[in-house]
């Protein structure tokens, strides 16, 4: 098993100042009021963070990129502008649910999402010009066995090891085979046409993808990636918000394109230096992606996670047949409740808006990855309050 070091640095407060790992340092300071002041990550410039007098984070620059975030007086927020002339505007209605999100390019409006609601305050309709979406087709089989394991989707089969995570999966292309480490964490999968492996940290975080004969190195500010490496070469610089998930930049050799969210957090959009959009993403209701528009090397899709580009983006289905969209090696996440042989009729609608039912779950190993889970729990509700977007 491969070894690596990290080493942490702190103050005389026990704010973190610098993290050292493989793939690169990363420095912090901070100001009077232990809000993060600065974020330096070897090859990018400085990122500079301003709050207002509530302790929002109102801007966010980097060299001569800014990120503007407004807020209104219930501290919702209303808009996000980005360097490039885009913006995303907010507007709630008087239940404080999110109605209608706007995007721009300059005073040019480029598309809309609108949403109803009933008096519970259920989400009953998605409008707009940006409310596409892809439907899978209908299937009339699913089979399960007694782990409440789904066995057979249609005309595709799986299989799980002892620890149920998935095995294989086969369909008319063929059997895709996925290898789990000690952690639960998914190190490989092989198939027709595609070989893939993935490394990860003690913090559970992917460290490194390789697909067929391209690898991609990650370096971390927390738990969002803010570079990305091929060897020693920067292949792509990311600008981040605090919380997780939250990308407003992404730079590579096509250069910047702005991420334009929707409140999942998937990105619909990218805009060019302009304010272009480049390439634009529609999702089938669990994830599966299609773009249109100029290629992009971008992969934070789906709720502002990563496609690894091998195909495999949707792996498994719970025991209800929903499909799950998740980094792979969320089944580790899910194995923090009971023992492993033991199931448990969850019912559990987690942050990125997957329903889990009847999850098997099994003794959870510290790795970090709880952590990570309680972190992604807590921004969530951070963004509720300043931004209900699901309910």
């Amino acid at each position: 098993m491969a070894t690596a070091t990290m080493t942490r640095t702190y103050d005389g407060l026990d704010r973190l100042t610098q993290e050292v790992t493989a793939g690169g340092t990363v420095n912090y300071t901070y100001d009077n009021a232990s809000r993060r002041a600065t974020m330096t990550v070897v090859g990018q410039l400085q990122v500079v963070y301003t709050y207002d007098n509530a302790n929002r984070l109102t801007n966010i620059q980097q060299g001569t990129s800014n990120i503007v975030i407004g807020y209104d007086d219930a501290d919702r927020r209303t808009s996000v502008t980005y360097p490039n002339t885009n913006k995303v505007e907010y507007l709630y209605n008087v239940a404080s649910e999110l109605a209608t999100v706007t995007y721009k390019q300059g005073a040019t409006t480029l598309g809309t999402l609108t949403y109803t609601y009933d008096a519970a305050g259920n989400r009953l309709k998605t409008g707009g010009t940006f409310a596409r979406s892809n439907i899978p087709p209908a299937l009339a089989t699913t089979t399960y066995n007694a782990n409440n394991q789904q066995t057979m989707f249609g005309t595709s089969t799986e299989t799980y090891d002892l620890n149920g995570n998935l095995a294989t999966f086969t369909d008319a292309s063929g059997t895709i085979t996925y290898t789990w480490n000690a952690r639960n964490q998914l190190t490989a999968i092989s198939g027709p046409g595609l070989t893939g492996s993935f490394t990860y940290d003690s913090f559970g975080r992917r460290t490194g993808k390789t697909i067929n004969t391209t690898t991609t190195k990650f370096v971390y500010d927390g738990l969002n990636p803010v570079q990305e490496k091929n060897g020693a070469t920067v292949t792509a610089n990311l600008l981040t918000g605090l919380g997780i998930d939250e990308f407003f930049t992404r730079t590579d050799g096509a250069g910047v394109r702005s991420l334009l969210p929707d409140p999942l957090g998937s990105t619909v959009a990218l805009g060019d230096g302009t304010g272009t959009l480049q390439a634009q993403y529609t999702y089938e209701p669990f994830g599966v992606t299609t773009q249109t528009g100029a290629a992009s090397t971008n992969s934070y899709k789906y709720t502002g996670r990563e496609d690894d580009g091998s195909g495999l983006g949707i792996i498994s289905r719970d025991s209800s047949g929903l499909l799950l969209k998740m980094r792979l090696d969320f089944w580790a996440v899910m194995r923090i409740f009971t023992p492993m042989s033991q199931i448990i009729p969850l019912d559990v609608l987690i942050p990125l808006g997957y329903r889990l039912r009847n999850v098997k779950t099994t003794t959870f190993s510290s790795s970090g990855i709880f952590s990570a889970l309680l972190i992604r729990i807590a921004n969530f509700l951070i963004r509720h309050r300043i931004r209900p977007i699901s309910r």
